[in-house]
């Protein structure tokens, strides 16, 4: 097919005339009032009859097309859409028609595949392909900048829905049944929430979040040197000497100190530099790379040497705002509650659940609330508390999260704060994701709905929202999580003893020495590669839970599971171990043993290998184990835990 491009003669059609006939609908193009202009606006409508269209210029009316593409199976569609567009009421309404309409086709049209207009079955896949391009677009990124709101892609799914049924004759009932309805606004959503994060992803930042206070807490309060150790529950670890991490480019040039230091718990001597760097002796070549290690040299000395430097001010401000987020996150409060909350009495009270700390309070809609987290929050809040006396530095404020300002005294947390702490958190630690306020809210509306068995007025009694709220807001899972959540993994186990679950005795377990952050689970290590599935290890019956990657339980079962025989991942079996049996006294214990026993059986077979493997971790494991019962759990089954605590499922 040529693609040379030609105008054809037209016939302008005033949109007003209803008695104006369409005798060539390839050739109409739509006459309007242009009210902004304050002149007529010309829609070619009968461009779309041809497979190849140009742009019109400034001063043409319609479009150029390639006279060879022309469709004839197009051509009784087109004539319905001009009737359609006629019988708008206004021109804006009438224009936002044709644009929504132009985009459908327009998308056609840049297809590889065909799609043929006189095919029923072509057409429907058509709207359900375009229907998969909407959704995608929505949740994208927007740095390409094609990202959409729910509303644009209702509209283009709305007009692409019309343009099928004149190609087809269906229904629209029928029309909508053939993909996904996408909804007016997020309220009217009843689909898992695309883009809240899984709880694993939670669960890692929130965890990064702590060890961001703990270590603030121990430079600024503690008075603690630097560098601040950043880690993050996939393994990720980096050593920070200021708020700010080296660059793309600064980390591929020839000499780069941040480089070094990153990776280093203690700054470097020059004469390690140099070793690192393959220098040799202290000529004019090295004098350069002296001198930017003499002067990085200073800056570590002086914010070592004075305890209210800048850099530890700025510490303080980043910690303030990973405080905030990780109240919210405990507690499930508002950002604009979390900016402006109040301190209060700031003691340990009983309630419904057990203890709970309170003794702050703000106003949501007009009332006064007091946050509430769980017990397990305490110290880390009670360490943020110090961090906040530090920050304060004997100044008064009512703000729980005060930010200081040269201008102002002291602010709430903002937006640039909080876009601050997520640039430093995601450069130093990239593999680590970011979950904003508004989702670690939505996450744990969700886990009280979920754990309290779908409640919506137990659940929204907690979050201090209407039901209808609720439903629509707060009520959808993260992708991930529907698929593969707690509750699923648990009642995935079928009703059989752990001999049914298992042909052998003994099942092998695999045992590594590296650890690698890409390979980390909840519970050890995947030693599979991206484009195999996972499988049950040999050895698991039918009966044994069905291996998921979204579902870290399940990696017990896998063939490609992998365990490093050390404290860390001992911690992480130990307390999958420990929240399994905190809800036995909540289950019948006929229906708890042969639900939860092969998982367990199963962390005992690991830890037991590891012993067989190396008789000197039997002491490592036996004192986590007694850490893990007193409360220290792994931060990502903390979180679990926490969130159980909350809705009574544990007590």
């Amino acid at each position: 097919m040529s693609t040379e491009f030609s105008h054809r003669p037209v016939v302008i059609i005033n949109a007003k005339d209803a008695d104006v006939e369409v005798i060539h609908p390839q050739l109409a193009v739509l006459m309007i009032d242009n009210k902004v202009a304050g002149g007529k606006r010309y829609l070619d409508v009968g461009a779309f009859c041809y497979k190849c269209r140009g742009r019109s210029g400034a001063h043409q009316v319609g479009s150029p097309v390639d006279l060879s593409s022309l469709d004839y199976a197009r051509i009784p569609v087109v004539q319905g859409l001009i009737e359609h567009l006629r019988r708008k009421v206004s021109s804006a309404t009438t224009a936002s028609e044709f644009e929504a309409i132009s985009r459908f086709i327009e998308w056609i049209d840049t297809q590889e595949q065909p799609y043929a207009f006189d095919d029923l079955v072509s057409m429907k896949k058509a709207y359900g392909d375009y229907t998969q391009h909407l959704l995608h677009r929505m949740n994208s990124s927007g740095i390409n900048g094609q990202s959409i709101k729910s509303g644009t892609a209702w509209d283009y799914q709305r007009a692409a829905r019309g343009v099928v049924i004149l190609a087809t004759g269906l229904s629209e009932p029928e029309v909508k049944g053939v993909a996904t309805h996408i909804p007016r606004n997020d309220g009217q959503a009843r689909h898992v929430n695309l883009k809240l994060p899984n709880s694993d992803v939670q669960a890692r930042t929130f965890a990064v979040l702590v060890n961001f206070i703990d270590e603030a807490h121990r430079l600024l309060v503690q008075g603690g040197a630097f560098p601040l150790h950043l880690v993050s529950p996939s393994g990720e670890s980096i050593y920070l000497y200021s708020d700010h991490v080296g660059t793309e480019k600064s980390k591929n040039a020839n000499f780069s100190l941040s480089l070094l230091l990153a990776a280093s718990p203690a700054f470097p001597t020059w004469a390690e530099v140099k070793s690192n760097f393959l220098f040799v002796g202290d000529g004019a070549s090295t004098k350069v790379e002296n001198a930017i290690y003499g002067r990085a040299r200073k800056r570590y000395s002086r914010n070592n040497d004075d305890m209210r430097s800048h850099l530890r001010q700025r510490i303080g401000a980043h910690a303030v705002t990973a405080g905030a987020l990780a109240f919210i996150a405990a507690t499930s409060c508002n950002l604009s509650v979390a900016q402006n909350l109040e301190v209060d009495t700031l003691e340990i009270v009983p309630t419904s659940q057990g203890n709970r700390f309170s003794g702050t309070k703000g106003r949501a809609k007009g009332k006064v609330v007091y946050p509430e987290f769980g017990v397990r929050f305490a110290p880390v809040f009670k360490k943020y508390l110090e961090l906040r006396n530090w920050i304060l530095n004997g100044a008064e404020s009512t703000l729980v999260f005060p930010i200081p300002s040269a201008q102002y005294g002291f602010v709430v947390v903002g937006n640039n704060h909080i876009k601050a702490l997520k640039s430093l958190i995601t450069k130093a630690l990239p593999n680590t994701g970011w979950v904003t306020p508004t989702q670690w809210r939505k996450n744990v509306s969700y886990q009280y709905l979920r754990l309290s068995g779908g409640d919506m007025a137990l659940a929204a009694e907690k979050l201090g929202n209407t039901e209808a709220t609720l439903r629509q807001s707060y009520s959808r899972p993260a992708l991930e999580d529907f698929a593969a959540e707690m509750t699923v993994f648990f009642e995935s186990m079928h009703q059989a003893a752990i001999d049914r679950t298992r042909f052998v005795e003994r099942i092998p377990v695999r045992i590594t020495d590296e650890r690698r952050p890409e390979a980390a689970t909840g519970i050890g290590a995947c030693e599979k590669v991206p484009e195999t599935d996972p499988k049950r290890a040999q050895g698991f019956t039918a009966q044994a839970p069905t291996p998921a990657c979204g579902a870290p339980e399940t990696c017990l079962f896998c063939e490609f599971y992998a365990v490093h025989a050390d404290e860390q991942d001992i911690r992480r079996l130990l307390s999958l171990r420990y929240l399994i049996q905190a809800i036995k006294h909540k289950q019948p214990v006929d229906h708890w043993q042969s639900k939860f026993g092969p998982s367990l059986h199963r962390i005992d077979e690991v830890l037991s290998a590891m012993q067989d493997a190396d008789g000197s971790i039997e002491a490592t494991i036996n004192r986590v184990r007694n850490e893990v019962e007193s409360g220290d759990l792994d931060t990502f089954w903390s979180i679990h835990f926490d969130t159980l605590v909350t809705v009574g499922a544990v007590s």
